[in-house]
């Protein structure tokens, strides 16, 4: 079957702008959208070899639409510096790719697809519009599909009606009652899509809703009958013409092809050598260096590691791809650079890594840790050179959190395909090997466009084994301490859950947010704060709202409290205690957090309260070993220090070179009081206030926060950035670079994307500058530790000591260390955390020790 496709050309561009990470040119021209347009568009060519191409733009002249509501697309903001910068040389790479732009005096790109997919349902094609816009719904039939470029979502008739409740025909109807916020359609005021969605579904169409107000009740009807002039000219609005004149040759939408002589000098001119390599026009590439790496890969089956490493020549090595699925497989592939696949027992693939490491290869894995489980005991000598591609993807992508191989593979080696299920252990090997090789090489590729190959190579990969080594160590608990926990928070529960039923008056079931609901809201008569689908939200923000105004929402957060430590903490632990060697081992992930912090799970040993009375108690119940004790050492105020650091604020750096508390200082500053006259509640507020300037909180939150008016609460603001003016023009500047950039960067390089920076959306535009604000404080916390990390695993194991850390907690590390080692072990932690960077402020370090986790606090 011929086919067309229609690449909404200002949608893409967009998406792109938004949806792929910042990159520039060796001449430091932005490039992330012409990299991403010619992806989406070198994928439908060399896969989907469509029939026909044509890329459709907007007209530059007003349009019909302008006519008939001069507001049309009013709200739209002037394109971004960077992305109108890459218009003219995207032109360039699509004609260069040989696929036909158009554009029609006086229409919208959509009326011209519409035209085009209509002209080419009436020849018998299959269309596929690439595009985002949720207008083109409307053009949707069982030849008319809409896919998005990046995500490469396919949308068809079952999924219009998924999305709006209503069938293609029936969009434009359902958008002139809701609206199109995007474009300034006003529609009804009132009416949302899911209204419109009901109305349309009830009424059959917009005329016949419009014709029949009558058959509303109430406030729906008022709206309808008030609204209907405004729904007529919606409609008008959002309906895509499919009349348009077009007077173009169909035969010059067949793809003229690839015109080497302008895409390989406007792609090395570009920087896209990974492009080049793809399309064979860049330099030769070996064997497994090619962007696609196929099915079926050959290989040769080597029993040893001797033997593998006999067949090398010497210094020949430049990296090789390793590759087993988990513990699944007792077979590894090992692609080298230009010496083909070859097998290994998956039991032999560490020693392999450290022997080609030796050699001076770089190997390319996924999930790096696995390759160190395969590996028995804590060996000594160097850790092999690694390239984890888990690790490097999240790296350029941190919002998308741990991106799984199959993930990174369809994202970045566009058009290479998995070996099926079906085939051989080996042959699965083997082919994965030589995938991560390629992918290995194209994420470095990536890596270095973004600049992030510092922060990889010199933090992200060393940190990799100390993860490991901490893992693989674990925490003992004692299984006692948490058996009389246990009881004893039983009881606390069923005496909290006596008072309830006092204070109500009657028995009822606490863990029922409808029964809980109907209590506080319609026998109590306290006032409800939000609604849900399922009824009044009783979570706890509102809670917190009301304790005041009765006891039992005080009595509820407290059981939730209890219940859920005990039920999280005190009765999980003791069922994870490993037999093997009577410890427990949590994962560290450094794959998660988009600021960059490690994150602990299965079990999470990083959210259990730490100043609360049963937070202590719980931390007591971690015990170290018979003749060892816990060394734990922790930052203080490590976020407002590089808030000075980075702020350069005079203040701020003179209260923390001179060892002033700065909650006592900053409450002086913002209430009025001499330091001397600082109560503990207005260094508790002034906290506060601290810690919400640095994440970002506007005056609402607070407000919200203190108990206290919106105009008391940004007066509070204003005198903090009155005493620490630098702090609110570093701020400033922060959010304007990051609407510049589209990113933000950490102390050592880390960065964040933020695609939402300038999205017209407000919730999600001041989301993104919270994200922006906070992000460089507490990304660059995060990079600090880990460096500590990485100095102290060392300086413990190059000295031949028995210290080890074993936790890795915010802005806390904890080690693990016979008595006789404590004191080095203090000295170490305190010298490696202190020294770890040299900022404007001293980064100061209190150390602490004792038999449990408790005492260390």
């Amino acid at each position: 079957m011929a086919s067309l496709y229609l690449i909404d050309g200002h949608n893409v561009l967009y998406r792109t702008f938004f949806g792929v990470p910042r990159l520039t040119a060796p001449d430091g021209t932005p490039t992330n959208v012409v990299l991403g347009v010619a992806r989406i568009l070198l994928k439908i060519l060399r896969e989907e070899r469509p029939d026909a191409v044509v890329a459709v733009f907007d007209s530059r002249e007003p349009t019909p639409r302008h006519e008939i509501y001069p507001e049309y697309k009013a709200n739209r903001l002037k394109t971004p510096e960077d992305l109108s910068a890459q218009i003219p040389v995207v032109d360039e790479m699509i004609d260069a790719l040989g696929v036909r732009r158009l554009s029609v005096a006086g229409a919208e790109a959509d009326d011209i697809i519409g035209t085009l997919s209509r002209l080419a349902e009436e020849r018998g094609m299959d269309v596929v519009i690439v595009s985002s816009d949720k207008d083109m719904y409307q053009l949707v039939s069982k030849r008319v599909k809409v896919r998005d470029g990046l995500k490469e979502h396919t949308v068809g008739e079952a999924q219009v009606e998924e999305v709006f409740g209503v069938p293609p025909g029936k969009v434009a109807d359902l958008l002139a009652l809701a609206g199109d916020p995007s474009d300034n359609v006003p529609g009804i005021p009132g009416i949302g899509e899911k209204t419109a969605s009901e109305l349309i579904r009830e009424f059959g169409s917009l005329d016949a809703v419009l014709a029949h107000p009558e058959r509303l009740k109430g406030a729906r009807r008022e709206k309808i009958e008030k609204g209907a002039d405004a729904a007529r000219l919606a409609f008008r609005l959002v309906t895509i013409d499919r009349d348009i004149p077009i007077r173009e040759d169909w035969s010059g939408f067949t793809p003229r092809g690839i015109d080497a002589s302008r895409v390989a000098p406007l792609f090395r001119r570009l920087g896209f050598r990974k492009l080049l390599e793809e399309l064979d026009l860049g330099k030769e590439t070996q064997p497994g260096g090619k962007g696609d790496a196929p099915m079926g890969v050959a290989w040769k089956r080597e029993g040893t590691v001797k033997e593998l490493l006999h067949s090398l020549g010497p210094g020949d090595i430049v990296s090789a791809g390793l590759a087993y699925d988990g513990d699944r497989e007792t077979v590894a592939g090992i692609a080298v650079e230009g010496k083909g696949v070859h097998l290994l027992p998956a039991d032999a693939t560490a020693r392999a890594a450290r022997a080609l490491s030796a050699r001076g290869a770089t190997i390319y894995l996924h999930e790096g840790k696995a390759l160190y489980r395969r590996d028995a005991g804590d060996r000594t000598g160097e850790d092999p050179r690694l390239f984890d591609t888990q690790v490097a993807g999240y790296l350029l992508e941190p919002e998308e959190g741990t991106p799984s191989f199959a993930k990174l593979r369809a994202r970045f080696l566009p058009g290479s395909l998995a070996a099926p299920e079906g085939e051989s252990p080996e042959g699965r090997a083997a082919e994965r090997a030589s995938a991560t090789l390629a992918l290995g090489k194209a994420l470095e590729e990536r890596l270095a466009e973004a600049a992030l190959l510092d922060v990889f190579r010199g933090l992200d990969m060393p940190l990799l084994p100390v993860l490991h080594r901490i893992e693989a160590k674990g925490i003992r608990i004692d299984p006692g301490i948490f058996a009389e926990l246990s009881e004893g928070l039983a009881r606390d529960i069923s005496a909290i859950e006596r008072k309830v039923a006092a204070a109500a008056g009657t028995g009822f079931n606490i863990n029922s947010p409808k029964q809980l609901a109907f209590l506080l809201f319609e026998k109590l008569g306290l006032p409800p704060a939000r609604k849900t689908k399922t009824g009044y939200s009783t979570d706890v923000d509102v809670l917190e709202r009301l304790k005041d105004l009765h006891e039992i929402p005080s009595l509820v957060l407290e059981y939730r409290t209890v219940a859920k430590i005990r039920s999280t903490y005190v009765d999980v632990l003791p069922g994870r205690i490993d037999p093997r060697d009577g410890r427990i081992h949590t994962t560290l992930s450094q794959t998660q957090a988009a600021t960059g912090r490690l994150s602990s799970s299965d079990p999470n040993l990083q959210n259990i309260p730490i100043r609360t009375e049963l937070g202590r108690r719980i931390r007591a119940g971690f015990i170290a070993e018979r003749g060892n004790l816990f060394v734990g050492a922790d930052y203080s105020q490590v976020e407002l220090r590089l808030l000075a650091h980075l702020s350069g604020d005079a203040e701020l750096i003179r209260r923390f070179r001179q060892g002033d508390d700065i909650h006592t200082a900053t409450a002086a500053a913002v209430f009025g009081v001499a330091p001397s006259g600082v109560t503990p509640e207005l260094r508790r507020r002034a906290k506060v206030i601290n810690f919400g300037i640095l994440y970002g909180m506007s005056p609402f939150g607070l407000s919200r926060e203190l108990g206290i008016g919106g105009k008391e609460a940004k007066t509070y603001i204003d005198h903090y950035f009155g005493r620490y003016p630098g702090v609110k023009i570093y701020i400033e500047g922060l959010k304007a670079s990051a609407r510049k950039d589209g990113y933000v960067v950490t102390l050592m390089g880390r960065r964040r994307f933020l695609k939402d920076i300038d999205s017209r959306n407000k919730v999600l535009r001041e989301a993104a500058e919270r994200m922006a604000i906070n992000t460089p404080i507490q990304g660059s916390a995060a990079d600090l530790i880990k460096r500590a990390m990485i100095r102290v695993d060392r300086e413990f194991r190059e000295t031949g000591m028995e210290a080890r850390l074993i936790l890795q907690v915010h802005d806390e590390l904890i080690v693990e260390a016979p008595e006789r080692e404590a004191a080095g072990s203090e000295r170490i932690l305190k010298e490696a955390m202190e020294g770890v960077a040299k900022l404007s402020v001293p980064l100061t370090v209190s150390v602490s020790r004792g038999k449990n986790w408790g005492e260390i606090h």
